[in-house]
């Protein structure tokens, strides 16, 4: 089981990914700065769980990401992002 300090810091490293702007109408940037280089995958998932689209990321310390979302429909949606730390989730509305 995780500590209150393993909890805190994922809960940091999720309050350091920013998605603007939110809402967002035909794209949305992410905005990502870490300690450390490392894989990052991220999910786009509907309001359901089902994953919409998907980008890999190799080595990476930072991430600047424009990413284009006019094809949604309005509703909202989750960036799922995958590291060796952990799973941190973020939310957005398509407008």
């Amino acid at each position: 089981m995780a500590t209150q300090e393993e909890f805190s810091a994922l809960e940091l490293q999720s309050e350091n990914i920013l998605l603007m702007p939110n809402p967002a109408n035909s794209n949305i940037k992410i905005i990502w700065d870490r300690n450390q280089k490392q894989d990052i995958h991220i999910d786009l998932t509907d309001i359901s769980g089902r994953i919409i689209d998907h980008k890999e990321f190799n080595y990476t310390k930072s991430l600047a990401v424009n990413w284009i979302i006019s094809e949604l429909e309005t509703g909202y949606y989750f960036f799922q992002f995958k590291t060796k730390d952990g799973i941190f989730t973020k939310s957005f509305v398509k407008n």
